[in-house]
């Protein structure tokens, strides 16, 4: 039994982002039935910017006229609901004003076994929940009892920042909060970090590095190692060379899945995941206070593995050797310094520049 019988929420809900779909869920964990308000047209053209009194400049402008038509964003979240098993519980109403329906008495509800009702709770996020006192003030007045309000985080972006359509639409993220690699870094990124080997001359290195802590990013790479009989500390593979599925040698495969603890993660292509960053992150503090006794980590990367070289410079401990592929080249070896991280942090910071 959930804990309210109806509850109510708000939104644009343009992209239905991350955030989006954390305060949705939220709604239907607590509440039998749900009500969503959705902004109209008119109510986003007009009259939001205005009660939010946010400054009219031109990229402000510019960026509202993307928001989607409210057409296209009620069939994206009746597909959620579908999707979700949710659309027998919910109800899609429009929103013109602040207030919606939850200042009125009696609401009519769509599900066939109640007829009438008011709203329990409302649920908002943290950068919401002065809209939902407003309404609370107004109920009062109206001698109607104040919602209970359910406030849930705002759901943060990679970079920690929240997440938001606004963002989504410059391209700084997608809409599970990743960062976007941003194009005037393409040209950057393409040249090699470290020095280049040519694969004939790259297996003699690995070997020379043999008792360092080491680290493979990419299949033709990693499978090198394993020829050499020899295992990275962590392992970044995403099933491909090129862009086209890679043929294993089934048995350095075999071999690497059995080497230590093995994840599934998605990432890219042309952006980097937060459950990336979170991962490697993770890997490389367990790494420094446990490096004499730590087993292969194994990351297998659903997109593309190819810019998770970039939190493993920043996360690595010092003097990790690090080995990754450049297309058409060879293989770059690096050692993770101090300057590597400041470099490999000075990137990611600029993805969320515009």
């Amino acid at each position: 039994m959930k804990r309210f019988q109806s509850v109510v929420l708000g939104g644009t809900f343009d992209g239905l982002h991350a955030g989006h779909r954390a305060i949705l869920s939220k709604a239907f964990e607590v509440g039998e039935f749900v009500t969503i308000g959705l902004t109209t047209d008119e109510y986003v053209n007009n009259i939001k910017y205005q009660i939010l009194n946010i400054k009219y400049t031109n990229k402000i402008l510019k960026r509202k006229k993307q928001i989607s038509s409210y057409v296209i964003r009620k069939q994206q979240l009746e597909q959620w609901l579908k999707t979700k098993g949710y659309r027998d519980r919910a109800s899609i109403v429009s929103l013109n004003d602040l207030y919606g329906p939850t200042i009125q008495k009696h609401v009519t509800c769509h599900m066939s076994h109640v007829t009438h009702f008011d709203y329990d709770a409302i649920i908002v996020s943290t950068e919401t929940r002065p809209g939902a006192e407003a309404i609370n003030r107004l109920r009062q007045k109206n001698g109607l009892a104040p919602l209970v309000i359910v406030e849930i985080p705002m759901v943060g972006a990679q970079d920690n920042k929240r997440i938001s359509s606004t963002r989504i639409r410059g391209g700084e993220i997608d809409a599970n909060g990743a960062l976007v690699l941003p194009s005037f870094l393409r040209p950057e990124l393409k040249n090699p970090i470290g020095t280049v080997y040519s694969n004939s001359r790259i297996r003699s290195e690995i070997v020379r590095d043999r008792g360092v802590q080491s680290v493979s990013v990419g299949d033709r790479t990693t499978e090198t190692f394993l020829k050499e009989g020899l295992t990275p500390r962590l392992a970044i593979i995403d099933m491909q060379v090129g862009r086209k599925p890679y043929a294993w040698n089934q048995k350095f495969l075999k071999t690497l899945r059995k080497s230590g603890r093995v994840d599934y993660i998605k990432s890219g292509p042309g952006s980097i995941s937060r459950e990336a960053m979170r991962l490697i992150k993770k890997w490389g503090e367990h790494f420094s206070c446990h490096m004499s006794r730590v087993s292969c980590r194994v990351i297998i990367v659903d997109g593309e593995e190819d810019l998770l070289v970039l939190p493993v410079l920043l996360y690595a401990p010092l003097g990790t050797v690090v080995y990754y592929g450049q297309p058409s080249e060879g293989i770059v070896r690096v050692v993770v310094t101090e300057a590597k991280k400041r470099l490999a942090k000075g990137l990611l910071k600029q993805f969320t520049s515009k």
